[in-house]
């Protein structure tokens, strides 16, 4: 099984790597984030499709390799499978693991993104640049956000919310830190929020 450190360090190179790529093949790099144990391993190239099952007793790299095609009954099972998982409920983007989305509660509705993680069943988020534009003009306690997390085909929402700035020496202080280092790397965060639920 995956652990945090491991799935934050593989999100982080695929984000930083997509990137990389021009506008085109950008859109061509599609990666989702599921929390579904998947029960077969699934390569498809084209017209060809090369799965192994996962089988309790035998590492997956000991199994054996099935070849096959989408229109054959295996193919049809495997594809339809791994379309279940792409489409999961709980099935996310790589941008929707990496970022929160926030709603106004104001008649704009206004929506912006900001980079988040949970602790403790504690929604954080780190200062945005639209984060930070409404804080300016309302301040922590004028701001009234909705969360809207965004799943591949559905959305839900939570609120109304505050923020609560996150103060050093907190006790939360420096787990949700070392939470955001481990998601998104080195990079300093000026400003770390906790949503409170009104």
């Amino acid at each position: 099984m995956m652990c945090l450190r491991e799935l934050c360090a593989i999100s982080s190179c695929l984000h930083e790597m997509r990137n990389r790529l021009e506008s085109q093949r950008r859109k061509r790099l599609n990666v989702r984030v599921y929390s579904i144990l998947p029960s077969v391993q699934l390569y498809q190239v084209d017209d060809h499709i090369l799965a192994s099952f996962f089988p309790a007793t035998v590492p997956s790299w000991e199994s054996t390799q099935h070849q096959t095609r989408p229109h054959y009954g295996l193919g049809k099972f495997l594809t339809g499978h791994f379309n279940e998982l792409w489409d999961g409920v709980k099935t996310q983007t790589l941008d929707d693991y990496r970022h929160l989305t926030l709603e106004r509660c104001d008649p704009s509705s206004e929506r912006g993104t900001a980079r988040f993680v949970i602790v403790d069943e504690a929604c954080y988020v780190g200062e945005s640049d639209w984060l930070r534009q409404h804080i300016s003009n309302q301040g922590t306690h004028g701001l009234l956000l909705m969360i809207i997390h965004i799943y591949v085909g559905d959305e839900h929402s939570r609120g109304p919310c505050r923020l609560q700035p996150i103060q050093p020496g907190a006790s939360d202080h420096a787990l949700v830190h070392q939470r955001f280092r481990l998601k998104y790397g080195e990079e300093f965060l000026s400003g770390i929020f906790k949503i409170i639920e009104e």
